[in-house]
């Protein structure tokens, strides 16, 4: 608790002059606050082992972040848009975006060093408030209410990230003043008068509204679709009905009601169909008797040629290795594909095996609940400890 004051002229500068000359920063450096504490405060060996530290930390988060992201998109996205996509397509199709979210990430750090006051932890605690809620609130509903459904999971989702972006938007369209200062702040009173910490609990309650209502509103999934999808079938064995086959048939069950309907009137014109095919059958044998003749003949010719290339040994074909271009093999070696499982991986598309239950081993449940019990009452004791 000493550590700012004894560090006034850096991490506790009051004068927006200073804090721009020591950390860029007009409103404060508290974002400098733990480097600062560990460079000045540990010996050389603590320094170097906080510093690996904390780039593990960062390393771990990134990449967890970026392989989710990759994830979600070449699974649950281009599979979509390719239907037919190998293993070696979709395996290319997500590197390939973890590269564009790098590049995004980049692009993004100057509008975080421009947001109001440079506080990297409000501003990671704001984005959060307001981005995260819709999908925990979605996640709870679907685990725990089996009558949520797709409709009600995508625009109870949507509309509560609408709400979350348009927040966001005007949370930093505004430029606030220091406090040197003293002006008025800028901001709306809905903004300014409005926590982001209570927005987030006011978003998770109105995306949980609107995916209700609208899962009311409309019709509830079979409950063969739902085996070891929610908390009350996790423990199913029952072979889950794949969503989509059920949606299919859904469809095609309105279709033959379609059908039903309009057969009558298909009926009505047997008579003069039939009549029709009475008039025209004699040419069409004469018509069929010519197609018969020609694909006898080209079925001959084939046959001659294919008994030709077996009877002559010399005529083989010879397949050499194919050799790629430069840029295909710089791609292949940025993807980390091997000529030998290209093949393989490009012959096949991707299985999705369907897992029939999901009981664990009763000793290691056991050893797992203890731990987890364990962790929690270290953490209570630690949160009362030093709080």
């Amino acid at each position: 608790m000493m550590f700012p004051f004894s560090s006034s002229d850096t991490v506790g500068c009051a004068d927006p002059d200073v804090c721009m000359s020591v950390c860029g920063s007009e409103s404060g450096c508290s974002n400098i606050a733990y480097p600062t504490l560990v460079i000045n405060l540990m010996p050389a060996g603590a320094r170097g082992m906080m510093l690996a530290v904390m780039m593990a930390a960062l390393m771990s988060s990134l990449t967890s972040i970026f392989n989710s992201s990759s994830t979600i998109f070449a699974m649950d996205i281009w599979t979509r848009i390719r239907k037919q996509a190998s293993e070696l397509e979709i395996m290319i199709v997500g590197r390939l975006f973890v590269l564009v979210l790098v590049v995004v990430s980049i692009v993004w750090i100057p509008v975080i060093q421009a947001s109001q006051g440079s506080e990297l932890f409000v501003y990671i605690q704001q984005v959060s408030s307001f981005m995260q809620p819709p999908i925990c609130c979605i996640f709870i509903l679907g685990l725990f209410w089996e009558r949520l459904n797709e409709a009600g999971a995508f625009f109870g989702l949507v509309i509560g990230m609408l709400i979350g972006l348009v927040r966001f938007i005007v949370e930093y369209s505004y430029t606030l003043p220091n406090c040197v200062e003293n002006l008025p702040d800028p901001r709306p009173s809905i903004v300014k008068d409005f926590h982001y910490l209570y927005f987030s609990s006011f978003l998770f309650v109105a995306t949980g509204l609107v995916a209700i209502g609208i899962s009311l509103m409309t019709k509830p999934i079979d409950r063969r679709c739902l085996q070891r999808l929610t908390w009350w079938t996790r423990h199913s064995e029952e072979p889950r009905l794949d969503i989509d086959d059920w949606l299919a048939s859904q469809s095609t069950g309105s279709d033959d009601n379609t059908s039903d309907a309009a057969s009558t009137e298909k009926e009505k014109g047997v008579e003069m169909e039939n009549l029709a095919k009475s008039n025209g059958k004699a040419e069409e044998a004469g018509l069929s008797e010519k197609i018969a003749n020609k694909k006898a003949e080209s079925e001959q010719g084939d046959a001659l040629v294919t008994a030709n290339s077996n009877e002559d040994p010399e005529v083989q074909i010879e397949e050499g290795p194919v050799r790629v271009a430069l840029p295909r093999r710089m791609v292949y070696w940025c993807c980390g594909i091997e000529e030998d499982n290209k093949t393989a991986l490009a012959s096949h598309t991707v299985q999705r095996n369907e897992m029939l239950s999901i009981k664990e081993d009763p000793v290691w449940s056991k050893v797992t609940n203890c731990f987890a019990i364990l962790s929690m009452a270290a953490t209570v004791f630690l949160f009362v400890f030093f709080g």
